[in-house]
């Protein structure tokens, strides 16, 4: 049995909106970390529980900024399961734990089913 520790970081940048029209939108880079500590169950079965965190994105509206960042915390758990080698399911559970200008998530389910081909 392993455990393992992955950690992503992620930027986000966007494209200027010339034809807003209240004037020109910009955005800033969003930025995402996400930490999980997986657990290999058994071959091809993985538990997990992680920590995801945005931040950024604010927008200027004609030079003009909005006072929209957006920050986020959730967290995540999810099992998975490999059953053969190229089809995966896997299940994913989800809570915001802190959200500022943003709607804030109280569960999140999600089923996949992945087919590598």
């Amino acid at each position: 049995k392993d455990w393992i520790i992955d950690g992503y970081a992620d930027i986000t940048t966007f494209g200027a909106n010339k034809r807003n029209l209240g004037g020109e939108l910009k955005d800033k880079p969003l930025i995402t970390l996400q930490t999980y500590l997986r657990y290999a169950a058994a071959p091809g079965t993985e538990l997990a529980a992680g920590l995801r965190h945005y931040s950024g994105g604010e927008s200027r509206i004609a030079g003009v900024d909005q006072g929209d960042k957006i920050k986020t915390t959730a967290i995540l758990l999810t099992a998975s399961y490999w059953m053969d080698g190229k089809t995966q399911l896997m299940a994913n559970w989800g809570r915001d734990l802190k959200t500022e200008n943003g709607f804030k998530t109280s569960n999140n389910i999600e089923l996949r089913a992945v087919r590598v081909f």
